[in-house]
């Protein structure tokens, strides 16, 4: 409605310029020859018709325009919180027989011992795929959550190297082979959500120790830079092409390696990216193919 309204506020406001550009001649026009000001007149009547016309079609359309404009935004506002509602259902009936299926996984895997004959690969095997489909549910969640901007932060001043520490030594048996050096460097604190930090740092640490091949160390630095603390992950890996680094961050989209693996969804980065911007940074990638990757991710300073 607000866009109709201004639409049509225009249309009037050039409309009324016809009308004043005739009362401005007739006042001019009297000291004038009669014959003069009736030709005068009979041209600005002529032009006030014409313009008055004109403004008057235009006015009408840019209310027809901004009305449909105005039911298309509502559409999809109306569309966007039906298609967050839905996810969110969909997620949470998932979600149910996951969790009941990864905590009867673990009951076996406690009880099935050494002395014990039971297939305990087999129980090993149904708890990562059950932890990976938890995993893909809660993505698809975040995922919704940045598109429709209602993504909620519990954000307090920390230390991203203190954070940094916590998060690798709880990776650590995750990354397999991979040995993981932190580089911290003293640096000013930022506000930041520690379990959102968690999941980005978590994260590029995976994608670092996926893409890479075995016993190939990751090095992660947390240094001040440009008013704030930026903390990179480097890897050793098989790097990105140059043609899917311009994509890397959209959703559902996935790198050559990636589809190669078939792995995830393709939604981590767009998270990790979505992360970045709720709390006010961002994130950045320089990789070489054959040589590593290195993406950084940028907090401002408290």
């Amino acid at each position: 409605m607000m866009r109709a309204r201004r639409y049509a506020a225009i249309g009037a406001a050039l409309g009324l310029g016809a009308p004043l550009g005739l009362i401005a001649l007739r006042r001019f026009g009297r000291g004038w020859r009669d014959g003069l000001r009736r030709q005068l007149i009979r041209e600005a009547l002529t032009y006030a018709y014409v313009t008055g016309s004109t403004c008057f079609v235009f006015a009408s359309f840019g209310w027809m325009l901004g009305r449909r404009a105005d039911q298309l935004v509502a559409s999809y506002r109306v569309i966007d919180r039906l298609r967050e509602e839905f996810t969110s259902v969909i997620a949470h009936d998932l979600r149910i027989p996951v969790n009941a299926l990864r905590l009867q996984s673990r009951l076996l895997l406690e009880q099935a011992g050494d002395e014990v004959r039971a297939p305990r690969g087999a129980i090993e095997r149904i708890d990562r795929a059950t932890s990976n489909l938890a995993q893909m549910i809660d993505d698809l969640l975040d995922a919704s959550r940045i598109e429709a901007q209602r993504l909620a932060l519990d954000a307090a001043p920390h230390s991203l190297a203190e954070l940094a520490a916590e998060v690798i030594e709880r990776q650590r048996p995750a990354l397999g082979s991979h040995a993981v050096e932190l580089v911290a460097h003293e640096s000013p604190r930022v506000l930041v959500d520690p379990h959102r930090f968690a999941q980005i740092l978590t994260n590029l640490l995976e994608n670092a120790a996926k893409y890479s091949d075995e016993n190939r160390p990751i090095r992660v630095v947390v240094e001040p830079g440009e008013g704030g603390v930026a903390v990179a992950v480097e890897d050793q890996g098989w790097g990105i092409e140059a043609d899917d680094v311009p994509r890397l961050f959209d959703r559902f989209y996935q790198a050559t390696r990636a589809r190669a693996k078939k792995a995830g969804l393709g939604l981590g980065l767009y998270i990790v990216e979505g992360l970045m911007e709720a709390h006010g940074g961002r994130i950045s990638v320089a990789s070489t193919p054959g040589r590593g990757s290195r993406f950084v991710i940028w907090f401002p300073a408290v």
